[in-house]
């Protein structure tokens, strides 16, 4: 119940952040629906007729509700992208520039961004905790402290484009940018994409792992068993890395969740067609249901990666504090 209420009140916050960053931003909505080409008095017409001239408190509320709202009596048709719930309809409305329901344009997109992430994570995970291994002792915390200190200084849009320009441009090794082809054209083009935000996260869980693994290795459980024998080795997998893994995975859900919305730059950088380049394009273009729907999209993503954070922590048998 209390997720639920953290989700519902973190929806809400989107939604105030958007409308806030419309009003302030001074696109017009109903121009960007109607086109460069319609005269202001029939821009005028439409907007008076769609509450457009009403005070910034009743078109705020009025934008809830077409999130949210009870199902109108005698609709015989839902609007398309829709959602009905009982007596509550979910609605994430339709694209003033598209004009297509914004909830098709965002299942189209879904999928690459997920494949994009996914690779990422993998990359972190397996990079970063190899490389965890490696640094394994006290003469290497110089080296854990300098790589995690590299990891947050350097941007992960700049490596983006210096490995674009070496392995795309001038080598050939793998496509410029883009998402298309068969399976193997398409696991390619996720290569440098993942690697431009996967090597940086991947120092940063190297030490993360390095910090976890030495704190661990200094209590007295391994110490003991350590002295009853136990090798080095069984006595790391069986009480060091056994322990560290409920704040790893921890670590993992809350990274799932704020790269599934946090991969605009890359995206941008190699033309790759998911919810990143989609937002660029909808704050450029003052589409306002596309940018509300996007970010209704992350900030699901974030709660639902973050519960699962949860549980996992609790099934590990260290419930979260």
């Amino acid at each position: 119940m209390r997720w639920l209420l953290g989700v519902l009140a973190r929806l809400w916050l989107a939604l105030s952040l958007t409308f806030a960053l419309s009003e302030c931003g001074g696109a017009d909505p109903v121009r960007q629906m109607m086109g460069p080409q319609a005269s202001a008095a029939e821009v005028q017409r439409v907007r008076r007729g769609l509450g457009g001239d009403a005070p910034w408190p009743v078109r705020y509320v009025r934008q809830l509700q077409a999130f949210v709202g009870p199902v109108p009596k005698g609709s015989a048709a839902s609007e398309p992208g829709a959602l009905k719930f009982g007596g509550l309809h979910f609605s994430l409305g339709t694209s003033y520039v598209r004009h297509t329901p914004v909830a098709r344009a965002i299942a189209e997109r879904i999928g690459a961004t997920s494949a994009l992430a996914l690779a990422i994570l993998l990359f972190e995970c397996v990079f970063g905790l190899t490389l965890g291994l490696l640094l394994r002792g006290r003469r290497s915390q110089g080296i854990a402290d300098a790589g995690g200190a590299i990891a947050a200084s350097v941007p992960a849009f700049v490596l983006a484009m210096v490995l674009q320009a070496v392995f795309a441009a001038a080598l050939g090794w793998f496509p410029i940018g883009g998402f298309e082809g068969s399976p193997m054209l398409r696991l390619r083009a996720l290569i440098l994409p993942a690697l431009s935000v996967g090597v940086l996260g991947a120092t940063m869980y190297a030490k993360v792992a390095h910090d976890l693994w030495s704190d661990i290795e200094r209590q007295p459980y391994p110490r003991t068993a350590r002295a009853k024998g136990l090798s080095k080795r069984r006595t790391f997998f069986m009480h060091t890395a056994r322990n560290s893994l409920v704040p790893l995975v921890v670590m993992l859900a809350t990274d799932a969740g704020l790269l599934f919305g946090g991969v605009v730059t890359v995206e941008n950088v190699f033309r790759f067609p998911g919810l990143g380049t989609l937002a660029v394009q909808s704050v450029m273009a003052g589409d306002l249901p596309m940018l509300t729907g996007i970010v209704v999209v992350a900030t699901v993503a974030v709660s639902v990666c973050s519960g699962l954070g949860r549980v996992a922590s609790r099934w590990l048998g260290a419930p979260l504090t």
